[in-house]
């Protein structure tokens, strides 16, 4: 029995005959380039306005032949495995390359390492296990939380928040993790959550309230220490800002606040910005090396 599509035509296909249609090998895909091109703009704005990043997602849309169509408005690719981050990596070199695995394999993780710049594990155990390995190789670290705030019913099988989900680490499993390994938190440059595919910012908006609650403590510790140093740096009248390099308790770029985080110290990874860095020939502006005797200055007597 055949059924009727009672959907409006495609309008990228409007242009098209029903012969030429009709002459096309099937199975294949038709994709509106104009249309994606649209979608990319809308979502550079959002990037634009918020100051946030967007990933392509592979596992839902993996069509390569686009990657370069995709490329100006994505800050880069997000995979759930080894083979997905190497088609980001030769595809998009440029961009950044996200994974998330709920489990990672031994005999994989030293090649994922190749590819991958941001690496999120989605338990205590996988981050203990690999977390180090990561690190060495100048990696972001994250883990997945659950926040245990369910934003839809009826589908509980695809709900990362739902009663027994093992995507994801609750507060009691970490604190439980942490007690027993407190090098864990070092590890850590950030918190990854998940809310359901297809539902709108209100579900964000309740998940975001369930994090808090759940993990604001954790956030608010970073935050408080960024903080108190700006406040230093504003009062002396230092021009400072902010970089994406390194984290709160975890250094970055090759520096050694990672070993000082380890041995819980508070630590806030700060100097001066560099061009070409490891080059034979490295540039510095005058007045950022100013600036930065300055701040240090001003932070010691602090």
């Amino acid at each position: 029995m055949r059924l009727v599509d009672t959907r409006p035509p495609f309008a990228g296909l409007a242009n098209l005959s029903e012969g030429a249609l009709a002459s096309l090998p099937t199975p294949c895909y038709l994709l509106d380039e104009a249309q994606l091109r649209r979608n990319g703009e809308i979502l550079l704005g959002v990037q634009q306005r918020t100051g946030c990043k967007i990933l392509l997602a592979q596992k839902a849309f993996s069509n390569f032949d686009l990657y370069p169509l995709l490329a100006p408005y994505l800050a880069g690719t997000e995979a759930s495995g080894l083979y997905e981050s190497r088609l980001g990596k030769e595809e998009l070199p440029e961009k950044e390359n996200h994974v998330f695995c709920a489990a990672y394999r031994v005999d994989e993780f030293n090649e994922l390492l190749d590819y991958a710049d941001h690496i999120v594990f989605n338990s205590p155990a996988q981050l203990a296990k690999f977390g180090p390995a990561a690190k060495a190789a100048g990696k972001s670290v994250g883990l997945r939380i659950n926040p245990e705030r369910s934003t839809q019913e009826g589908h509980a099988i695809y709900d990362p928040c739902a009663p027994g989900s093992r995507l994801g680490t609750t507060r009691a499993q970490w604190d439980a993790a942490l007690a027993k390994q407190p090098g864990l938190a070092a590890l850590l440059d950030g918190l990854h959550f998940h809310t359901l595919c297809e539902q709108d910012a209100d579900a964000l908006a309740v998940t975001l309230d369930a994090v808090e609650e759940k993990f604001g403590d954790l956030l608010q510790k970073a935050r408080k220490k960024v903080d108190e140093a700006g406040k230093v740096l504003d009062e002396a009248g230092v021009v400072w800002q902010m970089a994406e390099l390194g984290k709160v308790d975890a250094g970055g770029g090759g520096t050694v606040a990672c070993y000082m985080a380890e041995r819980d110290i508070d630590t806030l990874d700060a100097g001066v910005p560099v061009l070409s860095m490891h080059a034979p020939f490295e540039t510095v502006s005058k007045l950022d090396c100013y600036m930065t005797f300055k701040g240090m200055k001003a932070i010691y007597e602090a």
